[in-house]
This record gives C-alpha cells, sequence and structure tokens, in this order.
C-alpha cells in the first residue's frame, strides 16, 4: 500500500481514469466524492502530477490532463514503429480506393484493443468509431479478431477467459473460428462495431516488437460491391506485408542506434 492510501501506481492512475470524453476537468472535492480518499490526500497527490506535468491546473483551482501527455504522444509517433508506418501507408491506402473508405491500425495492448492511426479519403455516411487512442470491443469486428488471429493459444484462452462475457460453449466456438479465419488470411464483418459499416481486416505482426495488430479498411454497406471486396483485400494484403517489412527494418535500425544517439533525438 503506497503512502496516501492507494497501493503503488494505482494512486495515480485512477485519477487519470476520472478524465473523459464526458468530464475533461475535476476539482479536488470532485475527485474526493467519487474515489473516496481524502480531499487532503487528493491534494497531494494531484500536487505531484501537476509538477510532473500529467495535469494542469486553472486559475479557479480546476484540473485537466497536462501537457505530459502530448509530448509523449510525440515521441510514441516518432518512436514507435506501428504509428511510423500509418503516417507512411494509411493515406496512399485509402487513395486508392474509389469509394468513401477509412484505413485503420490497430493493435493489441495487454488485454486492449486500441486504434493506433487511422486515414480518411472522404466523408463515409455511416459513423465509424474507429479512431487513434479510442479502445475498442475484443471480439467484435474485423479489426479486433484479425489481431486474434495471430494470438498465441494460450495466452488467447487467458484474454477470451477475462471478457468474461463468454462462457465455455462460446469461447470453443469463437477459438474455433479464429482458426479458420487463420487460414483465410483476412477477416470482413458486417455492423458488428457500427450499423451500416463493413469491415475488411488482414492481421500483421512483429514479434521482435512484441506487436500483434491489424490493417483494416471500413467502408459503408451500399457501397461495396464484389469487385470493390476483391481490390480491398488485395490492398490489405499487399500493403500489410509492407507495414512488416518497415516495422522490422525499424527494429533493426532501433537495435543498431547507440543509445546516446536515441536519447539526442527522441528526448527532446
Amino acid at each position: 500500500m503506497g503512502p496516501y492510501g492507494m497501493p503503488g501506481i494505482d494512486r495515480y492512475t485512477r485519477i487519470l481514469d476520472l478524465f473523459t470524453e464526458e468530464q475533461g476537468i475535476w476539482t479536488i472535492t470532485q475527485m474526493s466524492g467519487v474515489l473516496g480518499t481524502s480531499a487532503s490526500t487528493l491534494y497531494r497527490l494531484v500536487r505531484e502530477m501537476v509538477a510532473a506535468g500529467f495535469l494542469e491546473s486553472t486559475v479557479d483551482a480546476q484540473f485537466r490532463l497536462g501537457p505530459a501527455f502530448v509530448n509523449y504522444d510525440r515521441r510514441m509517433r516518432l518512436t514507435d514503429p506501428l504509428i511510423r508506418s500509418g503516417a507512411k501507408f494509411l493515406q496512399p491506402l485509402v487513395g486508392h480506393i474509389d469509394i468513401p473508405a477509412t484505413a485503420v491500425l490497430a493493435r493489441l495492448f495487454g488485454k486492449t484493443v486500441m486504434c493506433v492511426d487511422d486515414a480518411r479519403n472522404g466523408a463515409l455516411n455511416i459513423k465509424v468509431s474507429f479512431e487513434r487512442g479510442r479502445p475498442m470491443p475484443l471480439t467484435r469486428g474485423a479489426t479486433s479478431r484479425a489481431i486474434l488471429t495471430n494470438v498465441e493459444s494460450r495466452r488467447l484462452k487467458r484474454l477470451l477467459e477475462a471478457e468474461g462475457h463468454l462462457d465455455d460453449v462460446a469461447r470453443r466456438v469463437f477459438t474455433e473460428s479464429l482458426g479458420q479465419l487463420r487460414r483465410d488470411g483476412y477477416v470482413v464483418a458486417h455492423g458488428e462495431v457500427d450499423r451500416g459499416a463493413v469491415g475488411l481486416a488482414v492481421p500483421l505482426s512483429n514479434r521482435g516488437l512484441g506487436i500483434e495488430a491489424s490493417l483494416s479498411i471500413i467502408v459503408a454497406e451500399g457501397d461495396l460491391t464484389e469487385q470493390h471486396r476483391g481490390r480491398i483485400l488485395a490492398l490489405l494484403a499487399t500493403n500489410a506485408k509492407l507495414i512488416e517489412t518497415f516495422m522490422e527494418e525499424a527494429r533493426s535500425a532501433m537495435v543498431a542506434e547507440p543509445e546516446s544517439t536515441k536519447l539526442s533525438k527522441y528526448g527532446n
């Protein structure tokens, strides 16, 4: 148990988790009421977080997320091979599709699938939930299922058990379906995450970097013809190979680059 009555880093992450799209500004009193922690304890924690840049104070003693996240986001964009590949490949990919489309790079972080980059070639007439930084359902949608086809069986079993809403029979059926998708090499899903949307996805990975990911195209169901479907799946397969090659080259460069050079390049 930490000095402020909460264990380890949890005393900070519980505060950070309060900041959502629905409520991005909090007072100490509000935090105290939700977390059940004394205002004096929270004041000390928040003061530390402000000093480190994780929170920022307004003039009237309210708090919002701080500049450290902007800085770390920049570092990830500069150093993470998968995110860097998105900047290089996603926009050209959707540029080759002649219907409105969204390209999505997503990966598995622990027990969560999260979009790390996206690109569009125009305005879709449907809602698309996938956007950078947003956690997505683990077992629904082409994007997530394509990732799971690459996950080692014991880890996959633990992930599905942690989901909670799948009983033993449902987990077995789901796992068997992933086997067929793995043999197919792609996943197509209709309206599983967003109504009226079709997701087409292929897996990609880099074992050396510990990255299990997928590349997806999302289009409106009414726009997708068989001809489009075949062309999109071919584009996905080609670009997934390009991204995997890019990541491996980036990994090799990271291994070869002296630590002092990395610090000077990315630390400022």
